[in-house]
């Protein structure tokens, strides 16, 4: 996806932040590693609570899907549904 694109899903999950979407943008690039709290831990963990998988492997990168589906992620989602969902993905894909 392009930048702007990025920015455009981005701005999607930062309805309660003080953040703007260039700082997210920044955390999303790893061009910082944390701004005001917000980490990739937080961000990924949020695109996967507000996006449907199709949309989420559009958005991250293919080598970043084995930390997006991390246990550090996908235990701080919700409902527990969408956790399960999560896990049957990874297994899916990497075992």
């Amino acid at each position: 996806m392009s930048e702007p694109e990025i920015k455009a899903v981005l701005s999607k999950i930062n309805w309660d932040t003080p953040l703007s979407t260039d700082d997210l943008y920044l955390v999303f690039t790893e061009a910082k590693q944390q701004i005001g709290g917000i980490d990739k831990k937080w961000l990924y963990t949020r695109i996967l609570n507000s996006f449907n998988w199709y949309t989420v492997m559009k958005i991250i990168p293919r080598e970043e899907w084995p930390y997006l589906l991390s246990d550090k992620i996908i235990d701080n989602l919700f409902p527990r549904q969408l956790r399960n969902k999560y896990k049957h993905v990874r297994s899916a894909l990497f075992e």
